[in-house]
Protein backbone atom coordinates (compact mmCIF):
# COMPACT_ATOMS: atom_id res chain seq x y z
CA UNK A 1 0.00 0.00 0.00
CA UNK A 2 1.26 3.50 -1.12
CA UNK A 3 2.34 5.97 1.27
CA UNK A 4 -1.05 7.72 1.26
CA UNK A 5 0.39 11.09 1.41
CA UNK A 6 2.56 10.78 4.39
CA UNK A 7 5.92 10.19 2.55
CA UNK A 8 7.66 12.87 5.02
CA UNK A 9 6.53 11.24 8.19
CA UNK A 10 7.42 8.02 6.72
CA UNK A 11 11.56 9.14 6.01
CA UNK A 12 11.37 11.09 9.20
CA UNK A 13 11.02 8.01 11.48
CA UNK A 14 13.02 6.16 8.93
CA UNK A 15 16.24 8.85 9.66
CA UNK A 16 15.35 8.46 13.42
CA UNK A 17 15.65 4.56 13.43
CA UNK A 18 19.61 4.51 14.34
CA UNK A 19 19.73 7.29 16.61
CA UNK A 20 16.41 5.61 18.61
CA UNK A 21 17.64 2.21 18.09
CA UNK A 22 14.53 1.00 16.31
CA UNK A 23 13.46 -2.72 16.21
CA UNK A 24 11.31 -4.26 13.53
CA UNK A 25 8.83 -6.65 15.16
CA UNK A 26 10.55 -10.57 14.61
CA UNK A 27 10.25 -13.94 14.71
CA UNK A 28 13.75 -14.15 16.70
CA UNK A 29 12.75 -11.38 19.26
CA UNK A 30 8.60 -11.38 19.65
CA UNK A 31 8.20 -15.32 18.45
CA UNK A 32 11.28 -17.52 19.46
CA UNK A 33 9.78 -21.17 19.20
CA UNK A 34 6.44 -19.83 18.68
CA UNK A 35 5.91 -20.71 14.71
CA UNK A 36 2.17 -20.91 14.14
CA UNK A 37 1.65 -17.52 15.92
CA UNK A 38 4.58 -15.84 13.80
CA UNK A 39 2.44 -17.49 10.96
CA UNK A 40 -0.28 -15.74 12.19
CA UNK A 41 1.36 -12.67 12.82
CA UNK A 42 2.54 -12.26 8.76
CA UNK A 43 -0.27 -13.59 7.06
CA UNK A 44 -1.36 -10.49 4.78
CA UNK A 45 -4.88 -12.15 3.89
CA UNK A 46 -7.68 -10.00 4.09
CA UNK A 47 -9.88 -11.63 5.99
CA UNK A 48 -8.92 -14.23 9.25
CA UNK A 49 -10.18 -16.22 11.49
CA UNK A 50 -7.70 -16.93 14.61
CA UNK A 51 -9.58 -19.67 16.99
CA UNK A 52 -7.05 -20.89 19.68
CA UNK A 53 -7.56 -22.08 23.18
CA UNK A 54 -7.16 -20.18 26.08
CA UNK A 55 -3.30 -18.59 26.86
CA UNK A 56 -2.58 -19.33 23.39
CA UNK A 57 -1.59 -15.30 23.45
CA UNK A 58 -4.09 -14.76 20.09
CA UNK A 59 -4.60 -11.26 21.87
CA UNK A 60 -0.70 -10.94 22.16
CA UNK A 61 0.12 -11.65 18.67
CA UNK A 62 -2.30 -9.45 17.42
CA UNK A 63 -0.57 -6.57 19.70
CA UNK A 64 2.42 -7.57 18.11
CA UNK A 65 1.33 -7.23 14.32
CA UNK A 66 -0.77 -4.48 14.96
CA UNK A 67 2.64 -2.67 15.72
CA UNK A 68 4.97 -4.60 13.07
CA UNK A 69 1.87 -3.82 10.06
CA UNK A 70 1.60 0.10 11.88
CA UNK A 71 5.31 0.45 12.04
CA UNK A 72 6.20 -0.71 8.84
CA UNK A 73 3.39 0.94 6.87
CA UNK A 74 3.03 4.59 6.39
CA UNK A 75 -0.67 5.83 7.12
CA UNK A 76 -1.60 2.44 8.31
CA UNK A 77 -4.76 2.55 10.42
CA UNK A 78 -6.12 -0.25 12.50
CA UNK A 79 -8.70 -0.32 14.99
CA UNK A 80 -9.28 -2.77 17.82
CA UNK A 81 -12.88 -3.97 19.51
CA UNK A 82 -13.32 -5.61 22.68
CA UNK A 83 -16.77 -6.39 24.33
CA UNK A 84 -16.26 -3.56 26.69
CA UNK A 85 -13.78 -0.20 26.46
CA UNK A 86 -12.00 -1.37 30.03
CA UNK A 87 -10.65 -4.57 28.30
CA UNK A 88 -10.31 -3.16 25.07
CA UNK A 89 -7.93 -0.91 27.21
CA UNK A 90 -6.26 -3.77 29.36
CA UNK A 91 -5.73 -6.37 26.64
CA UNK A 92 -4.65 -4.82 23.96
CA UNK A 93 -3.85 -0.88 24.25
CA UNK A 94 -1.75 -0.43 27.63
CA UNK A 95 -1.68 -3.30 29.56
CA UNK A 96 0.68 -2.00 32.60
CA UNK A 97 2.44 -5.19 32.83
CA UNK A 98 6.01 -5.03 32.29
CA UNK A 99 7.65 -6.77 35.11
CA UNK A 100 8.77 -10.73 35.52
CA UNK A 101 10.44 -12.65 32.48
CA UNK A 102 7.26 -12.71 29.79
CA UNK A 103 5.31 -9.79 30.54
CA UNK A 104 2.26 -9.46 29.19
CA UNK A 105 2.64 -5.99 27.13
CA UNK A 106 0.21 -3.75 25.37
CA UNK A 107 0.79 -1.67 22.21
CA UNK A 108 2.31 1.12 24.22
CA UNK A 109 4.33 -0.98 25.88
CA UNK A 110 5.52 -3.10 22.59
CA UNK A 111 6.45 0.54 20.64
CA UNK A 112 8.53 1.32 23.87
CA UNK A 113 10.22 -2.09 23.99
CA UNK A 114 10.98 -1.82 20.11
CA UNK A 115 12.09 2.16 20.22
CA UNK A 116 9.33 3.58 18.12
CA UNK A 117 8.18 6.62 19.19
CA UNK A 118 4.14 7.69 19.85
CA UNK A 119 3.51 11.25 17.43
CA UNK A 120 0.78 11.86 19.37
CA UNK A 121 -2.29 10.13 21.67
CA UNK A 122 -5.49 10.77 23.63
CA UNK A 123 -5.07 7.50 26.43
CA UNK A 124 -9.26 9.35 27.16
CA UNK A 125 -9.67 7.49 23.67
CA UNK A 126 -7.51 4.96 23.51
CA UNK A 127 -5.89 6.00 19.98
CA UNK A 128 -2.57 7.07 19.18
CA UNK A 129 -0.33 8.08 15.96
CA UNK A 130 3.10 7.11 14.58
CA UNK A 131 5.58 9.68 13.37
CA UNK A 132 4.64 7.89 10.03
CA UNK A 133 0.89 8.44 10.18
CA UNK A 134 0.23 5.11 11.11
CA UNK A 135 -3.08 5.29 13.89
CA UNK A 136 -4.05 2.67 16.18
CA UNK A 137 -6.96 2.78 17.81
CA UNK A 138 -8.96 0.35 20.50
CA UNK A 139 -12.96 0.72 21.60
CA UNK A 140 -15.06 -1.62 23.36
CA UNK A 141 -19.04 -3.06 22.51
CA UNK A 142 -19.95 -1.81 25.58
CA UNK A 143 -20.77 1.91 24.29
CA UNK A 144 -22.01 0.25 20.98
CA UNK A 145 -22.33 4.65 19.47
CA UNK A 146 -18.86 4.82 20.40
CA UNK A 147 -17.82 1.56 17.95
CA UNK A 148 -21.11 3.33 15.18
CA UNK A 149 -19.06 6.51 14.97
CA UNK A 150 -15.24 4.96 14.98
CA UNK A 151 -16.55 2.52 12.39
CA UNK A 152 -17.69 5.57 10.35
CA UNK A 153 -13.98 6.23 9.68
CA UNK A 154 -11.81 3.59 7.04
CA UNK A 155 -9.54 1.42 8.15
CA UNK A 156 -6.48 -0.94 7.04
CA UNK A 157 -6.86 -3.61 9.61
CA UNK A 158 -9.84 -4.37 12.19
CA UNK A 159 -9.25 -6.77 15.08
CA UNK A 160 -12.65 -8.04 16.59
CA UNK A 161 -11.68 -10.02 19.72
CA UNK A 162 -13.24 -12.58 22.49
CA UNK A 163 -15.62 -13.46 19.53
CA UNK A 164 -17.11 -16.12 21.60
CA UNK A 165 -18.19 -13.77 24.35
CA UNK A 166 -20.19 -11.95 22.49
CA UNK A 167 -23.92 -12.28 21.81
CA UNK A 168 -24.75 -14.16 18.44
CA UNK A 169 -26.87 -11.79 16.72
CA UNK A 170 -24.64 -8.87 18.27
CA UNK A 171 -21.65 -10.03 16.68
CA UNK A 172 -23.44 -10.91 13.36
CA UNK A 173 -24.94 -7.56 12.94
CA UNK A 174 -21.70 -6.11 14.03
CA UNK A 175 -20.08 -7.86 11.15
CA UNK A 176 -22.07 -8.34 8.13
CA UNK A 177 -24.24 -4.38 8.70
CA UNK A 178 -21.46 -2.20 10.31
CA UNK A 179 -17.99 -3.78 10.01
CA UNK A 180 -17.21 -4.98 6.43
CA UNK A 181 -18.94 -2.17 4.46
CA UNK A 182 -15.87 0.51 6.76
CA UNK A 183 -13.31 -1.99 4.89
CA UNK A 184 -14.41 -0.85 1.57
CA UNK A 185 -12.87 2.09 0.52
CA UNK A 186 -9.11 0.88 1.73
CA UNK A 187 -9.46 -2.51 0.74
CA UNK A 188 -8.96 -3.43 4.32
CA UNK A 189 -8.67 -6.53 6.23
CA UNK A 190 -11.11 -7.85 9.28
CA UNK A 191 -9.70 -10.49 11.88
CA UNK A 192 -11.88 -12.36 14.21
CA UNK A 193 -9.99 -14.10 17.52
CA UNK A 194 -11.50 -16.17 19.66
CA UNK A 195 -12.05 -19.90 21.81
CA UNK A 196 -14.69 -22.29 20.90
CA UNK A 197 -17.92 -21.64 20.94
CA UNK A 198 -19.76 -23.72 23.92
CA UNK A 199 -22.17 -24.55 21.43
CA UNK A 200 -21.77 -25.73 17.61
CA UNK A 201 -24.33 -23.49 16.59
CA UNK A 202 -23.88 -19.26 15.85
CA UNK A 203 -22.28 -16.92 13.45
CA UNK A 204 -18.79 -17.35 15.60
CA UNK A 205 -18.95 -21.35 15.32
CA UNK A 206 -19.64 -21.17 11.32
CA UNK A 207 -16.84 -18.24 10.82
CA UNK A 208 -13.94 -20.75 12.59
CA UNK A 209 -15.57 -24.04 10.93
CA UNK A 210 -17.29 -23.39 7.54
CA UNK A 211 -16.47 -19.72 7.03
CA UNK A 212 -14.91 -18.17 3.73
CA UNK A 213 -11.80 -16.78 6.12
CA UNK A 214 -8.39 -17.82 6.26
CA UNK A 215 -8.06 -19.96 9.63
CA UNK A 216 -5.00 -19.77 11.86
CA UNK A 217 -5.36 -22.57 15.11
CA UNK A 218 -2.93 -23.22 17.69
CA UNK A 219 -3.58 -23.84 21.76
CA UNK A 220 -1.52 -22.88 24.44
CA UNK A 221 0.18 -26.07 23.72
CA UNK A 222 2.22 -24.64 21.50
CA UNK A 223 2.45 -21.17 23.38
CA UNK A 224 6.40 -21.87 24.54
CA UNK A 225 6.20 -19.56 27.55
CA UNK A 226 3.20 -21.78 29.30
CA UNK A 227 4.51 -24.58 31.32
CA UNK A 228 2.49 -28.10 30.94
CA UNK A 229 3.51 -28.77 34.26
CA UNK A 230 1.77 -25.86 35.52
CA UNK A 231 -1.23 -26.56 33.63
CA UNK A 232 -1.73 -29.87 34.90
CA UNK A 233 -0.89 -28.68 38.63
CA UNK A 234 -3.74 -25.59 37.94
CA UNK A 235 -6.10 -27.51 36.68
CA UNK A 236 -6.12 -30.54 39.42
CA UNK A 237 -7.20 -27.42 41.77
CA UNK A 238 -10.35 -27.83 40.26
CA UNK A 239 -10.50 -31.49 40.11
CA UNK A 240 -9.20 -31.98 36.92
CA UNK A 241 -6.57 -34.85 35.65
CA UNK A 242 -5.63 -33.92 31.74
CA UNK A 243 -5.21 -36.70 29.19
CA UNK A 244 -2.50 -35.26 27.16
CA UNK A 245 -2.42 -39.00 24.52
CA UNK A 246 -6.42 -38.95 24.02
CA UNK A 247 -7.58 -35.23 24.32
CA UNK A 248 -11.42 -35.95 23.98
CA UNK A 249 -11.14 -38.25 26.92
CA UNK A 250 -11.47 -35.15 29.02
CA UNK A 251 -14.02 -33.10 30.27
CA UNK A 252 -15.81 -30.39 28.23
CA UNK A 253 -14.25 -27.37 29.39
CA UNK A 254 -10.42 -28.94 29.28
CA UNK A 255 -11.58 -29.65 25.71
CA UNK A 256 -12.29 -26.70 24.51
CA UNK A 257 -9.64 -24.18 27.07
CA UNK A 258 -6.92 -26.86 26.67
CA UNK A 259 -6.92 -28.32 23.70
CA UNK A 260 -9.29 -25.74 21.59
CA UNK A 261 -11.60 -28.35 20.54
CA UNK A 262 -15.20 -27.58 19.62
CA UNK A 263 -17.12 -29.89 22.81
CA UNK A 264 -20.69 -29.14 23.67
CA UNK A 265 -21.03 -29.23 27.99
CA UNK A 266 -24.17 -30.60 28.56
CA UNK A 267 -24.75 -28.93 31.90
CA UNK A 268 -24.44 -25.63 30.39
CA UNK A 269 -27.16 -26.37 28.33
CA UNK A 270 -30.69 -25.21 29.32
CA UNK A 271 -32.32 -28.16 27.84
CA UNK A 272 -32.18 -32.26 28.76
CA UNK A 273 -32.47 -32.79 25.73
CA UNK A 274 -30.44 -35.57 24.41
CA UNK A 275 -30.45 -37.54 20.80
CA UNK A 276 -30.28 -41.25 22.20
CA UNK A 277 -33.60 -40.80 23.85
CA UNK A 278 -34.90 -37.91 22.45
CA UNK A 279 -35.27 -38.61 18.73
CA UNK A 280 -38.15 -40.59 16.83
CA UNK A 281 -37.42 -44.18 16.89
CA UNK A 282 -36.02 -45.41 14.21
CA UNK A 283 -34.83 -41.91 12.63
CA UNK A 284 -38.97 -41.94 11.51
CA UNK A 285 -42.38 -39.97 12.39
CA UNK A 286 -45.18 -42.70 13.62
CA UNK A 287 -47.87 -42.96 11.31
CA UNK A 288 -50.15 -40.31 12.43
CA UNK A 289 -53.06 -41.64 10.58
CA UNK A 290 -53.40 -44.77 13.03
CA UNK A 291 -54.14 -44.27 16.64
CA UNK A 292 -56.67 -42.09 18.26
CA UNK A 293 -54.23 -38.68 17.69
CA UNK A 294 -54.53 -35.72 19.68
CA UNK A 295 -52.50 -32.31 18.81
CA UNK A 296 -51.77 -29.40 19.68
CA UNK A 297 -49.77 -25.93 18.48
CA UNK A 298 -47.70 -23.32 20.26
CA UNK A 299 -46.91 -19.84 18.61
CA UNK A 300 -43.99 -17.60 19.22
CA UNK A 301 -44.33 -13.93 17.29
CA UNK A 302 -41.48 -12.39 16.89
CA UNK A 303 -39.89 -9.29 17.70
CA UNK A 304 -39.07 -6.40 16.28
CA UNK A 305 -35.29 -6.87 17.30
CA UNK A 306 -32.40 -8.66 15.40
CA UNK A 307 -32.14 -11.82 16.91
CA UNK A 308 -35.58 -11.95 18.06
CA UNK A 309 -36.97 -11.29 14.40
CA UNK A 310 -38.22 -14.77 14.10
CA UNK A 311 -42.02 -16.09 14.34
CA UNK A 312 -41.93 -19.75 15.12
CA UNK A 313 -44.69 -22.28 15.26
CA UNK A 314 -44.59 -26.32 16.65
CA UNK A 315 -47.16 -28.55 16.44
CA UNK A 316 -46.86 -31.54 19.14
CA UNK A 317 -49.07 -34.80 18.50
CA UNK A 318 -49.48 -37.80 21.63
CA UNK A 319 -52.03 -40.97 21.20
CA UNK A 320 -54.69 -41.14 23.42
CA UNK A 321 -54.33 -44.94 23.74
CA UNK A 322 -50.61 -44.86 24.16
CA UNK A 323 -49.50 -46.27 27.52
CA UNK A 324 -46.35 -45.19 27.57
CA UNK A 325 -47.60 -41.04 26.77
CA UNK A 326 -45.12 -40.41 24.04
CA UNK A 327 -45.04 -36.01 22.82
CA UNK A 328 -44.14 -36.34 19.37
CA UNK A 329 -42.66 -33.58 17.15
CA UNK A 330 -45.30 -33.76 13.84
CA UNK A 331 -44.14 -29.97 12.93
CA UNK A 332 -41.78 -26.86 13.31
CA UNK A 333 -41.15 -23.68 11.52
CA UNK A 334 -39.17 -20.80 11.43
CA UNK A 335 -39.57 -17.46 9.94
CA UNK A 336 -37.90 -14.04 9.69
CA UNK A 337 -41.29 -11.33 10.80
CA UNK A 338 -43.47 -12.03 7.87
CA UNK A 339 -46.22 -9.73 7.00
CA UNK A 340 -50.03 -10.15 8.23
CA UNK A 341 -51.04 -11.72 5.83
CA UNK A 342 -48.46 -14.27 4.98
CA UNK A 343 -48.21 -15.34 8.96
CA UNK A 344 -51.93 -15.56 9.01
CA UNK A 345 -52.02 -18.01 5.97
CA UNK A 346 -48.60 -19.67 7.22
CA UNK A 347 -50.48 -20.03 10.95
CA UNK A 348 -53.76 -21.00 8.65
CA UNK A 349 -52.40 -23.74 7.20
CA UNK A 350 -50.60 -25.54 9.71
CA UNK A 351 -53.69 -25.23 12.33
CA UNK A 352 -56.23 -26.16 9.50
CA UNK A 353 -53.31 -29.09 8.73
CA UNK A 354 -54.06 -30.68 12.42
CA UNK A 355 -57.04 -29.26 14.39
CA UNK A 356 -55.89 -29.33 17.62
CA UNK A 357 -57.24 -30.31 20.60
CA UNK A 358 -55.86 -26.47 21.81
CA UNK A 359 -53.12 -23.84 20.83
CA UNK A 360 -51.05 -21.32 23.14
CA UNK A 361 -49.33 -18.22 21.75
CA UNK A 362 -47.10 -15.41 23.35
CA UNK A 363 -49.87 -12.91 23.64
CA UNK A 364 -47.77 -10.81 26.17
CA UNK A 365 -47.70 -7.68 24.54
CA UNK A 366 -49.55 -5.61 22.01
CA UNK A 367 -48.29 -6.15 19.10
CA UNK A 368 -48.58 -9.69 19.50
CA UNK A 369 -52.46 -9.41 20.70
CA UNK A 370 -53.27 -7.68 17.70
CA UNK A 371 -51.19 -10.57 15.70
CA UNK A 372 -53.32 -13.47 17.48
CA UNK A 373 -56.47 -11.04 16.53
CA UNK A 374 -55.40 -10.87 12.77
CA UNK A 375 -54.90 -15.04 12.58
CA UNK A 376 -57.69 -15.87 14.62
CA UNK A 377 -60.07 -14.05 12.54
CA UNK A 378 -58.09 -15.36 9.48
CA UNK A 379 -58.87 -18.99 10.12
CA UNK A 380 -62.76 -18.51 11.85
CA UNK A 381 -61.31 -18.14 15.47
CA UNK A 382 -58.79 -19.70 17.54
CA UNK A 383 -59.31 -20.21 21.62
CA UNK A 384 -55.66 -19.08 22.63
CA UNK A 385 -54.79 -20.76 25.78
CA UNK A 386 -52.64 -18.18 27.84
CA UNK A 387 -48.85 -19.41 27.61
CA UNK A 388 -47.22 -20.23 30.71
CA UNK A 389 -47.13 -17.51 33.92
CA UNK A 390 -43.75 -19.06 35.15
CA UNK A 391 -40.90 -19.71 32.19
CA UNK A 392 -38.81 -21.37 35.12
CA UNK A 393 -41.72 -23.93 35.86
CA UNK A 394 -42.99 -24.57 31.94
CA UNK A 395 -38.63 -25.67 30.89
CA UNK A 396 -38.50 -27.92 34.31
CA UNK A 397 -41.59 -29.53 32.87
CA UNK A 398 -40.48 -29.73 29.32
CA UNK A 399 -37.46 -31.07 31.10
CA UNK A 400 -38.89 -33.89 32.78
CA UNK A 401 -40.71 -35.17 29.03
CA UNK A 402 -36.82 -35.32 28.05
CA UNK A 403 -35.38 -36.77 30.88
CA UNK A 404 -38.12 -39.26 30.61
CA UNK A 405 -37.44 -40.02 27.12
CA UNK A 406 -41.32 -39.46 26.34
CA UNK A 407 -40.76 -36.59 24.37
CA UNK A 408 -39.55 -37.34 20.62
CA UNK A 409 -38.09 -34.94 18.16
CA UNK A 410 -37.27 -34.75 14.75
CA UNK A 411 -33.18 -36.43 13.31
CA UNK A 412 -31.89 -32.89 12.43
CA UNK A 413 -35.33 -30.66 12.96
CA UNK A 414 -35.63 -27.44 14.93
CA UNK A 415 -35.97 -28.80 18.21
CA UNK A 416 -32.91 -31.20 17.90
CA UNK A 417 -31.41 -28.04 16.92
CA UNK A 418 -32.15 -25.62 19.41
CA UNK A 419 -31.85 -27.70 22.08
CA UNK A 420 -27.77 -27.86 21.78
CA UNK A 421 -27.93 -23.91 21.35
CA UNK A 422 -29.35 -22.92 24.65
CA UNK A 423 -27.63 -22.25 26.99
CA UNK A 424 -27.55 -21.00 30.83
CA UNK A 425 -25.43 -17.75 29.80
CA UNK A 426 -28.66 -17.09 26.87
CA UNK A 427 -26.42 -15.59 24.20
CA UNK A 428 -28.53 -17.44 21.90
CA UNK A 429 -32.15 -17.22 21.78
CA UNK A 430 -34.93 -19.58 20.67
CA UNK A 431 -38.11 -18.68 19.07
CA UNK A 432 -38.03 -22.26 18.30
CA UNK A 433 -38.11 -23.67 21.77
CA UNK A 434 -40.67 -21.29 23.11
CA UNK A 435 -42.94 -22.46 20.68
CA UNK A 436 -42.19 -25.65 22.14
CA UNK A 437 -42.70 -24.65 25.03
CA UNK A 438 -46.25 -23.28 24.89
CA UNK A 439 -47.58 -26.22 22.70
CA UNK A 440 -46.43 -28.32 25.57
CA UNK A 441 -48.54 -25.82 27.89
CA UNK A 442 -51.54 -27.12 26.04
CA UNK A 443 -51.09 -30.56 24.99
CA UNK A 444 -53.98 -32.78 26.58
CA UNK A 445 -51.64 -35.12 28.00
CA UNK A 446 -50.02 -32.62 30.24
CA UNK A 447 -53.30 -30.77 31.07
CA UNK A 448 -55.25 -33.58 31.46
CA UNK A 449 -57.37 -32.67 29.08
CA UNK A 450 -59.02 -35.17 25.99
CA UNK A 451 -60.26 -33.83 22.95
CA UNK A 452 -63.43 -31.22 22.70
CA UNK A 453 -66.56 -33.69 22.94
CA UNK A 454 -68.58 -33.88 19.54
CA UNK A 455 -70.65 -30.98 18.35
CA UNK A 456 -74.30 -31.10 19.40
CA UNK A 457 -77.04 -30.34 17.04
CA UNK A 458 -77.84 -26.84 18.97
CA UNK A 459 -73.97 -25.76 18.82
CA UNK A 460 -73.61 -26.58 15.42
CA UNK A 461 -77.12 -24.16 14.58
CA UNK A 462 -75.31 -21.70 16.48
CA UNK A 463 -72.30 -21.73 14.61
CA UNK A 464 -73.50 -22.30 11.08
CA UNK A 465 -75.67 -18.40 12.47
CA UNK A 466 -72.78 -16.82 13.43
CA UNK A 467 -70.94 -18.06 10.41
CA UNK A 468 -73.42 -16.53 8.27
CA UNK A 469 -73.77 -13.12 9.92
CA UNK A 470 -69.60 -12.85 9.74
CA UNK A 471 -69.67 -13.35 6.10
CA UNK A 472 -72.98 -10.69 5.50
CA UNK A 473 -70.64 -8.14 7.64
CA UNK A 474 -67.37 -9.31 6.16
CA UNK A 475 -67.57 -10.84 2.29
CA UNK A 476 -63.76 -11.28 2.50
CA UNK A 477 -63.55 -12.72 6.11
CA UNK A 478 -62.90 -16.49 6.64
CA UNK A 479 -66.75 -17.11 5.96
CA UNK A 480 -67.53 -14.50 3.06
CA UNK A 481 -67.29 -15.71 -0.62
CA UNK A 482 -64.47 -13.21 -1.48
CA UNK A 483 -61.92 -15.51 -0.89
CA UNK A 484 -59.57 -14.37 -3.81
CA UNK A 485 -57.70 -12.01 -1.99
CA UNK A 486 -56.10 -14.86 -0.07
CA UNK A 487 -54.97 -17.35 -2.80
Amino acid sequence: MGSLGYDSLAKSLASSRTEIAWRPITEAEDFPNFPRAWQACIDDSKGQVWMTSRRAAKTGTAIRRTVKRSSERAGWRTLYIHRTRALAKSQFFETGDTAGVNPNLGVREVLRKHGIPEMKKDLTELWLRLPNGSLIQAVGCDDIRDVDKKLGFQWDDLLLDECQDFDDDVLERLVKKTILPTLIDRRGGLTMLGTPAEVEFGFWFEMYTNGPLTKHNWTLLDNPFIDRDAIVETMAKAGYVIDFVKSRNNDPLIQREIFGLHAIDKNALLYAFDESRNLWLGGVRPDLTKGDWCFALGLDIGGANEGNDRDACNVLGWRMDDPAHQLIEVESWEERLLDSEEFAARVDATYSKWIPVAACGDTGGAGANKAMKTVSKRVGGINWTPKPTSVDLSMRLLNDEFRSGRFKAAPNGLIARDCKLCTKKGKYHSDVMAAVRYAHHCASHFLGQGPPPPETDEERRIRQWLERKAAAEDPYGPYGGNHDVYS
